[in-house]
């Protein structure tokens, strides 16, 4: 415990309990406030990752026919690396345009809700794809 935080404690053994009662609501306002600024901090950064990753992908498989070349590539992996929390951002780069996200969900989710007769026909596949995100809660 700092020397600052010791202060406080001992001027708030002082106070009357209306005085703390008011005294622990202000910290919890304060450590709220505090704690919800870190939560979009770190949210805008994932997003911001996220984003720079999916771009450094694109440029860089944008020459490759391959699935497999473009799933590969150590930006995608990253992605992956993202974990469940990426999975809507995924889906709405989905929403957007047809791209070769269907490895990353799979490899995430574990699941797959293409059709086998689907496979390869890129819109069936992206559909399938986002109606799984809004019956998973990943998507409104």
């Amino acid at each position: 415990m700092n020397a600052l935080t010791k202060e406080i404690l001992r001027e708030a053994l002082l106070l009357n309990p209306v005085e703390k009662a008011e005294l622990i609501e202000q910290l919890y306002q304060s450590f709220e406030t505090s704690l919800d600024d870190e939560v979009a901090t770190l949210q805008h950064e994932f997003e911001h990752t996220f984003a720079e990753l999916t771009d450094t992908w694109r440029k860089e498989t944008a020459i490759f026919s391959s699935a497999t070349t473009i799933a590969m590539h150590p930006a995608y992996q990253r992605i992956i690396g993202m974990g469940e929390k990426v999975i809507p951002l995924i889906l709405r780069e989905l929403q957007k345009e047809p791209d070769h996200w269907f490895w990353a969900l799979s490899a995430i989710t574990g699941d797959n809700p293409i059709q086998p007769e689907d496979a390869g026909d890129i819109e069936k596949m992206r559909n399938a794809w986002l109606e799984y995100g809004k019956e998973h809660g990943y998507l409104a």
